[in-house]
C-alpha cells in the first residue's frame, strides 16, 4: 500500500497470521502505548523491542531470522505472551522506581536480561510492589544498568551479547539477580566488559550536572535515595551562580584560584554536585554552602568530604580536589 515495512514488520505479520486466540500485531501495538502512557512507566519500547524479548525468553537462537519465527516458536509467544507481557510491565515498573527515565535510560536492551530474571523467577507484579522487602536486589539491578550504561555495552550488535547473559542467567541458581556473574561473564572481553582504571573514573567524575553519565555517578554514591516516592535533583553544592555570574564570581572567588574555579568540570562536574529531594533543592535555593550545612545539621561525612576540610567558597579549589579524591575511592569500591 505503499507504507515502508521494516523486517520486524515482516515478522510481525508471520506472527499475526500464526497466533490462534490473539493478534500479535495489536497486542505488541497495545503493550507499547501502555507502557508509554502509565504513569508507572512512561518508556518508549518498540516492536523490535518486543519480538526481540521473546526470542531471548523462548529461543535458543535468538537473531531476527526467518526461520526463527516458525509456526512451533510463535505457538509459543502466544502461549506466554500474558505472563511475558506482564513481566515487560513489572521490568519498566521497576526501573522508574529506581530512578530511571526515558531520558537517561541509555539502552532498552538492557532490559531484556532483566525482564528474563523476573519472568524466570515467577517475580512478575512481585517485584515492583511495596510488598516486595529484597532492597538489596533491586539495588544490585539498578547499578548492574549503570555499570552497563557506563561501559556501554549494550551498544551496537548486542545478539551476542545478550546471549552469553541468558546462558549465565540460565545457569544461576541464586533467587537474586545475578550481576556479579554477569559481570564476570565478560572479563576476557577486549571490548565489552566492565573493567574501570583510575583514568575512566577520572573522567566520570568530570560528567557535567544533568548529563546521563552524571546522574549514573550520582546515583551510584547516592545508591541509599528512596527514588521511587520523591522528585530527585542534581544540586550543586557551591552554588552555580557564584561561578556563572562575573560579579559573584569576582567578588567571592580569591585570584589565584580563578582560573581552576572557572573550568565547567570543577564547578558544575560531580565533585560539585549532589542528588537532593527537589522540594528540598528549591527552598536551599542560592544558598551558600556553609550557611546550607549549618541548617540542614550535615557533616563532612555527609557530603563525602574528608573531616576539617572547609565549606567556604574561598578554599572552593582544596573542596573540589578532596572530594574528587573521596568519591574516586568510593566508586573504586563499589565498582
Amino acid at each position: 500500500g505503499g507504507t515502508p515495512l521494516s523486517f520486524s514488520d515482516l515478522l510481525l505479520s508471520i506472527a499475526s497470521a500464526n497466533w490462534k486466540d490473539m493478534d500479535a500485531r495489536d497486542e505488541i501495538k497495545k503493550l507499547t502505548k501502555e507502557i508509554y502512557n502509565d504513569r508507572s512507566c512512561g518508556f518508549n519500547i518498540s516492536k523490535d523491542f518486543v519480538l526481540k524479548t521473546c526470542l531471548v525468553l523462548f529461543s535458543d537462537d535468538i537473531r531476527f531470522k526467518l526461520e526463527n519465527f516458525t509456526r512451533e516458536s510463535i505457538k509459543i509467544f502466544e502461549d506466554n505472551w500474558q505472563k511475558t507481557r506482564a513481566s515487560i510491565i513489572s521490568a519498566f515498573r521497576l526501573f522508574r522506581q529506581l530512578g530511571f527515565n526515558d531520558a537517561n535510560f541509555r539502552a532498552k536492551n538492557a532490559t531484556i536480561p532483566v525482564i528474563f530474571y523476573i519472568y524466570s523467577h515467577k517475580l512478575t507484579g512481585k517485584i515492583e510492589s511495596p510488598a516486595y522487602k529484597d532492597e538489596e536486589n533491586k539495588k544490585n539491578i539498578a547499578k548492574w544498568l549503570i555499570l552497563s550504561f557506563i561501559k556501554s555495552i549494550f551498544g551496537g550488535q548486542t545478539d551476542s551479547i545478550l546471549k552469553k547473559m541468558k546462558n549465565v542467567l540460565k545457569a544461576e541458581t541464586e533467587e537474586s539477580f545475578p550481576h556479579k556473574a554477569l559481570m564476570e561473564a565478560f572479563k576476557t572481553d577486549p571490548n565489552k566488559n566492565y573493567s574501570f582504571d583510575d583514568d575512566f573514573i577520572e573522567g566520570l567524575l568530570e560528567s557535567k550536572k544533568d548529563t546521563s553519565d552524571a546522574f549514573y555517578v550520582l546515583h551510584l554514591i547516592y545508591s541509599h535515595l528512596d527514588y521511587s516516592n520523591q522528585d530527585i535533583h542534581q544540586d550543586h553544592l557551591h552554588p552555580a551562580k557564584f561561578f556563572t555570574n562575573q560579579k559573584h564570581f569576582k567578588a567571592n572567588i580569591p585570584e589565584e584560584i580563578r582560573e581552576f574555579a572557572k573550568k565547567e568540570e570543577n564547578w558544575n562536574g560531580v565533585a560539585n554536585l549532589q542528588l537532593l529531594n527537589g522540594r528540598l533543592n528549591e527552598s536551599k535555593n542560592d544558598s551558600s554552602l556553609k550557611e546550607w550545612v549549618a541548617k540542614n545539621n550535615k557533616t563532612n561525612k555527609d557530603l563525602f568530604l574528608s573531616e576539617g576540610t572547609s565549606l567556604e567558597l574561598q578554599d572552593f579549589k582544596e573542596f573540589i580536589i578532596d572530594r574528587k579524591n573521596n568519591l574516586k575511592e568510593i566508586l573504586k569500591q563499589i565498582i
